[in-house]
């Protein structure tokens, strides 16, 4: 009998244990879980975030089919402070097709000021050409030579979103052993004043990984639905409608980079952004249609980031409008 109440007494004893074990393990997983949530936010935050940040490099953009391939040349300095911008840029784009009306070159170096949604420019060099004997394009030359050596602003350019430049704030726990706790992660995505809003959820912290099972997201008034997984070596899933196209994504970090690939109705992408050393970084960019990429796209930037304190100059007190500038010559923009 003694013997009875003894292995009763052990089996309890082991049964409480690995108890305890598996909620110190599931704690200890979701801190893994989130220590990688947080090394992404950080390359994020050392590569493009930060409040008067001011970046220098070189980006080169191709693009390929079987009609028509296009060349951008670019490099620059900015400086950003809030919802304001400055720098200098010298471009060059060559575009070349087997049709005539195809050549293109553009040349441009400038100084550039953005204040809200209006940019200004002040053009030094600005040559265009849609190859020779084109009278168009030298008409256009000599529209463009008009607005060497003054500022030229442009009103009201619209984008399809807006860069906010502060830093990510680290990333909490969400989760109280395995259940997740949405409050926590509302009021970290209200920090930012940003409008993402987190409605509904099924997720679970298990086996070293959380699932997200058909999650309801708000986005600026749109409603997304995503599901994946994440683990601590990537994060997969995907979004069942994102402008009208499903949406499949998968971001992988390794040491000092990130991978991120996909692919979006017919078109896949595959993006990487490395931290070099010394405050510089590169970022490169793929995009082609179809699984034989068709119609290629590459976009490499190679730019170093800090931050400067530092007054941006003020806007110019005379320019050219050039909205005003171009209906003075009757010529609809």
């Amino acid at each position: 009998m003694k013997k009875i109440w003894f292995l009763c007494f052990l089996f309890l004893l082991v049964f409480i244990f690995s108890s305890c074990q598996k909620k110190v393990s599931l704690q200890e997983e979701n801190d893994r879980l989130l220590s990688k949530t947080n090394q992404i936010i950080q390359i994020l935050n050392e590569a493009f975030l930060g409040e008067n940040s001011y970046f220098s490099g070189e980006w080169e953009f191709h693009e390929l089919n079987s009609n028509l391939n296009t060349e951008l040349l670019f490099t620059g300095n900015f400086i950003f402070s809030g919802q304001e911008s400055e720098g200098d840029i010298n471009l060059i784009l060559q575009q070349s097709g087997i049709e005539m009306s195809s050549q293109l070159f553009l040349s441009l170096a400038s100084q550039i000021r953005k204040s809200n949604k209006d940019f200004y420019l002040l053009p030094k060099i600005l040559i265009f050409s849609q190859g020779a004997g084109n009278i168009q394009a030298k008409f256009i030359q000599l529209i463009l030579d008009g607005l060497l050596g003054q500022w030229v602003k442009i009103e009201q350019i619209s984008f399809p979103f807006t860069w906010e430049l502060k830093k990510i704030p680290a990333f909490p726990q969400c989760f109280s052993g395995g259940e997740f706790q949405s409050g926590i992660l509302n009021a970290y995505l209200s920090q930012r004043g940003d409008t993402v809003e987190f409605l509904s959820w099924n997720i679970e912290a298990k086996k070293w990984k959380w699932f997200f099972e058909q999650t309801e997201w708000k986005v600026k008034e749109e409603i997304f639905l995503f599901s994946g997984v994440f683990d601590w070596k990537k994060i997969k899933g995907n979004f069942k409608e994102w402008k009208d196209l499903p949406l499949e994504l998968e971001l992988t970090m390794e040491k000092n980079q990130l991978f991120c690939s996909g692919k979006w109705g017919i078109n896949y992408f595959h993006v990487t952004l490395s931290n070099i050393g010394n405050k510089e970084f590169k970022f490169q960019w793929q995009f082609w249609k179809w699984e034989k990429e068709q119609e290629k796209s590459e976009f490499s930037f190679r730019f170093t980031h800090t931050q400067k304190n530092w007054a941006l100059q003020s806007l110019p007190n005379t320019y050219i409008s050039l909205e005003k500038y171009l209906e003075d010559l009757n010529i609809n923009f």
